[in-house]
């Protein structure tokens, strides 16, 4: 009777073992939740560069097909260049300026707010953690 009851006692599973293994499929799952978290922001990151990439293009195009007009950095295009750039990017700004002494030369800037990720080490007092983004693009006409 004795040698039964001591293999009734060995051969469950006790609390404190499925306990560990709850802990641990806890912690798995915490790390698979952060790896999310983190790339949706990589992906968020890569689409408003791209997008400040492609209109930056667009307005280069658009200044190539008006290389007659008076005034390539004001006018209804830039208006309505300027109108895409907020809306597309997070605090988006699109300034066009011509490069002094060199003719058909001009600079397109993109300036756009991006979110800062861990490994970009947010400092305890620089507060919101948003990091302002420019691109630049130089056009010969």
């Amino acid at each position: 009777m004795n040698k039964t009851m001591c293999h009734k006692r060995i051969s469950g599973s006790s609390i404190l073992e499925v306990l560990v293994a709850l802990f641990v499929l806890a912690v798995g799952l915490l790390g698979v939740i952060a790896l999310q978290a983190e790339s949706l922001k990589f992906n968020q990151q890569s689409y408003s560069s791209t997008q400040a990439l492609f209109l930056a293009n667009e307005m280069a195009e658009r200044m190539r097909a008006n290389k007659g007009a008076p005034s390539l950095t004001t006018g209804a295009d830039v208006t309505a260049w300027s109108t895409q750039v907020a809306e597309r990017l997070p605090g988006g700004t699109g300034v066009i300026t011509p490069v002094t002494g060199v003719n058909d030369l001009f600079t397109i800037k993109i300036t756009y707010n991006q979110q800062k990720l861990k490994n970009e080490g947010l400092d305890a007092g620089a507060g919101s953690g948003i990091d302002p983004i420019d691109y630049t693009l130089t056009v010969r006409l």
